[in-house]
């Protein structure tokens, strides 16, 4: 049985369009700089949930976000977010949000922020839907622009049905909510996944809501 966002998401969704400019040469991925639009979702999102995002500003090349699933009709999508804030039957997953994106060569991205501090990284990948036998392998800390990041890989094994299976995750909080984003790749793995995420965290915000 599926879990997470997905079950009371709306099946709306909004296209992620990047374009060419601020890729760093010689780092292997070829990164763009965000749409402006894209800070524009992610500015409507925190002013739906009420608290701040993550808002990734430079993303490889070609991400488009991937839809979302369910029969939600009285909630709001916001690319690359699905929020489920006001979704109806969202019950615990009030005030989450998630997102996900891939680009044509198989590399996915996902993220999600918590309405909360949330101190585990399984219950933070897994939100609401954790359940007992969901857990993740620690890949140590490090420190990311004053951020304590904190890294670790989500086996899909024990993370039955959440958007970050299979994927090495950072996750830290700040101001009072926790935050995870990480990638999965189809062919290089861990170490391709850990420098993803990494490049995205150098140019990522956290957007707050407009007063």
């Amino acid at each position: 049985m599926e879990r997470g966002p997905r079950l009371v998401v709306c099946a709306l969704s909004l296209v992620l369009a990047v374009f060419a400019g601020g890729a760093r040469a010689g780092d292997g991925f070829d990164f763009v700089k965000a749409s402006a639009g894209l800070e524009r979702a992610c500015a409507n999102t925190a002013n739906f949930v009420g608290y701040a995002v993550p808002c990734p500003l430079q993303v490889p090349r070609g991400l488009r976000a991937e839809s979302g699933g369910g029969g939600c009709a009285g909630g709001v999508v916001f690319a690359p977010f699905r929020s489920v804030a006001t979704c109806e039957g969202a019950g615990a997953w009030r005030g989450w949000v998630a997102g996900a994106g891939v680009t044509p060569g198989g590399m996915h991205l996902v993220l999600t922020a918590a309405p909360r501090v949330v101190p585990s990284i399984a219950k933070l990948v897994n939100g609401p839907a954790w359940y007992p036998n969901a857990h993740v392998q620690l890949l140590g800390r490090s420190h990311v622009r004053g951020w304590l990041v904190r890294w670790a890989f989500v086996p899909a094994a024990t993370n039955d049905g959440s958007q970050f299976s299979d994927a090495v995750v950072a996750a830290w909080s700040t101001g009072g909510h926790s935050y995870a984003i990480g990638f999965r790749t189809a062919v290089d793995g861990r170490t391709a996944a850990r420098a993803l995420t990494e490049r995205l965290l150098e140019g990522l915000a956290l957007v707050g809501p407009r007063g």
